[in-house]
């Protein structure tokens, strides 16, 4: 609630006050820096985490690297793609976060390879690759 404020210092207060954190309270957090556009408290948190991350830690993360576009992000987002490649083939929330992580650095042919691997497309798969298409000029 906090973050929806933008009380940014008072939810990080909470937050760094929990002495045994799960995926939830870092995502939590991690949305509501997304959500505030610090895109680096992201990455920072969830090169902190102590746990495994889940699903949901992964996808806001790559949101996070697809609106930071720098080399940081890059580095990150190419580790978790390497991770979830072939744990979660079937997440398509997972890999299509990925194949718009991919566009946004401009990476067509890993989007395009990433995007094959997806077994039952639908149409927000569709929508990110051809959202990434035009982003990087490239033909339908």
């Amino acid at each position: 609630m906090l973050m929806k404020f933008g009380d940014i210092k008072s939810a990080e207060n909470i937050f760094y006050s929990i002495k045994n954190k799960d995926n939830f309270t870092f995502g939590a957090m991690m949305k509501g820096y997304v959500e505030n556009d610090q895109y680096e408290k992201v990455l920072d948190l969830y090169e902190e985490m102590n746990i495994k991350p889940d699903d949901i830690i992964y996808i806001i993360v790559l949101n996070a690297c697809a609106g930071l576009s720098n080399y940081r992000a890059m580095n990150i987002e190419k580790q978790i793609l390497q991770k979830i490649c072939n744990k979660w083939q079937n997440n398509k929330i997972i890999l299509t976060s990925g194949i718009d992580m991919l566009m946004t650095f401009g990476n067509v042919n890993d989007a395009e390879y990433l995007f094959r691997s997806i077994q039952k497309k639908d149409i927000i798969a569709y929508g990110a690759m051809m959202n990434g298409y035009n982003m990087n000029n490239q033909p339908l």
